[in-house]
């Protein structure tokens, strides 16, 4: 079942690690590697009512 409190956790999560890629030199390849992710974890971070609208 969806649950936005835990998308946000996961998009919380998935900046850090890239913040962490991006220090380590590895920034370019970590966000290319996890674009499809990235792109779905924000999805899932819109509030239900801003969907229903």
């Amino acid at each position: 079942l969806f649950s936005w409190s835990r998308a946000v956790q996961i998009r919380t999560n998935l900046d850090l690690v890239l913040d962490w890629l991006q220090g380590a030199g590895l920034g370019d390849i970590a966000s290319e590697f996890l674009k499809k992710l990235s792109v779905t974890v924000n999805f899932l971070c819109i509030p239900k009512t801003r969907l229903i609208q």
